[in-house]
């Protein structure tokens, strides 16, 4: 009856859905997928095996401290990284301190027990309904002598693609990263913890470029152009709004090439936009009460917040509903477009920290993400003067790491 934290992976259709006990004397976690293809060797390491893995941090408040944002390895010797196999192997990992560049784990005992139960037959294709694991760790693995109030984690999973060869691909949520505790779900004895959770749309999120609560309402267009600033076509727009409960954001953008299904979500076509909650009238983006997402093509979605004296943003969990589509087309253009996105995403004012108003406004920044490509956006120079290709398309004059550049988000619409 525990709510579970639940992970997809798009490109082979796996499911992890793990759950969090919290007992008299430590941990319970469970964790399951519905993989129908086990496999496992135990003359391989065990990362290449099918298997769970679990980052836990028994602090979770101190991971966006900026003491800890501004350390090189923000990983320390309280955290600790579980690795299980199929095959019922278990090794145990924590934080090193080292500096950046390095590792940031080293294999130390620590005393954790797991069990794995197969469901079905390994080593075959689509011969398993999955497979489930349980792991245990005292509090004292933390040395703690009782269960803390919160506790962050990161679940993954390593899926491999046979017995006979190493190949295999390691996954987790979208925005996770294990070596960024700031990125880990917060969990306590009710459950999963987050900003927003629990708030719904008023309005159903569909990843539909015909939905009809954004049809009727202006957008800001990303066009494109030739190098030498002709021929322009509309590569991209952006639309959105909010009500009383948050905002809602449209992307549609056109694609010559599709980059998807890989683990990290800058290198998959996508969105990436900002939001303004302070308005200072400063070009400083990096500040409280700016946050920073990303959308991609696999519907994955990275949620970050700025601090105050941090020179960059940080990954934090946030609530959001948000829905991608992708359409292939015959070329169109005169740039040869194959495939049409539709980016959607609700925000609750509560991920933010804010409350509604009909006055207020919001600074609203975004650029299409298009990896492998270099395109022209119209005006768009570097400091030379000279036409600026990239793969980052935002428009020329609202570059979205300069708050006063970003466009303006109201209850009626984007202005420019």
């Amino acid at each position: 009856g525990l709510e579970a934290l639940e992970i997809y992976e798009p490109e082979y259709q796996v499911t992890l859905k793990v759950k969090t006990y919290f007992g008299q004397n430590g941990l319970y976690f469970f964790a399951e997928t519905d993989d129908s293809s086990v496999f496992y060797n135990e003359d391989f390491n065990i990362y290449c095996n099918d298997g769970i893995e679990m980052q836990i941090c028994v602090d979770p408040a101190s991971t966006t401290q900026l003491a800890s944002l501004q350390r090189p390895n923000r990983v320390n010797e309280s955290m600790l990284q579980i690795r299980t196999d199929v095959s019922g192997r278990l090794q145990t990992w924590v934080g090193n301190g080292l500096g950046s560049g390095l590792y940031e784990w080293t294999q130390f005992a620590r005393p954790v027990k797991a069990a794995t139960k197969i469901h079905g037959r390994p080593n075959k294709i689509d011969t398993a309904t999955g497979y489930s694991t349980e792991i245990y760790v005292p509090y004292s693995a933390f040395y703690l002598e009782q269960a803390p109030e919160y506790i962050s984690i990161m679940p993954s999973f390593n899926n491999s693609s046979s017995n006979l060869d190493e190949e295999r691909k390691w996954f987790t949520l979208k925005g996770m990263a294990h070596n960024e505790p700031s990125s880990w779900i917060w969990v306590n004895k009710e459950g999963l913890f987050y900003k927003g959770k629990g708030e719904e749309p008023s309005k159903p999120v569909s990843g539909s470029r015909n939905d009809e609560k954004f049809l009727t309402r202006d957008g800001i267009k990303v066009i494109e152009v030739d190098h030498e600033n002709e021929n322009e076509f509309e590569r991209a727009n952006a639309k959105g709004y909010f009500d009383e409960k948050g905002i809602y954001l449209q992307f549609n953008a056109f694609d010559k090439e599709v980059s998807r299904y890989y683990d990290s979500i800058w290198n998959n076509d996508g969105v990436e936009f900002y939001i303004d909650t302070v308005r200072d009238g400063t070009d400083i983006i990096y500040k409280e009460g700016v946050y920073r997402f990303a959308l991609d093509v696999d519907n994955g979605l990275q949620s970050d917040k700025c601090f105050d004296s941090f020179h960059d943003s940080k990954p934090v969990y946030l609530g959001t509903k948000h829905a991608v589509s992708t359409l292939p087309i015959d070329s169109y253009g005169p740039y040869g477009y194959k495939f049409v996105h539709c980016f959607e995403v609700f925000i609750p004012f509560s991920s933010l920290e804010i409350r509604y108003s009909p006055s207020l406004q919001l600074g609203f920044g975004f650029a299409i993400s298009s990896p492998g490509e270099e395109t022209y956006i119209l005006d768009r120079r570097d400091g030379l003067g000279m036409m600026e290709p990239s793969s980052w398309l935002w428009n020329d004059l609202h570059f979205p790491k300069n708050a006063k550049e970003l466009y303006v988000l109201t209850k009626d619409g984007i202005k420019g």
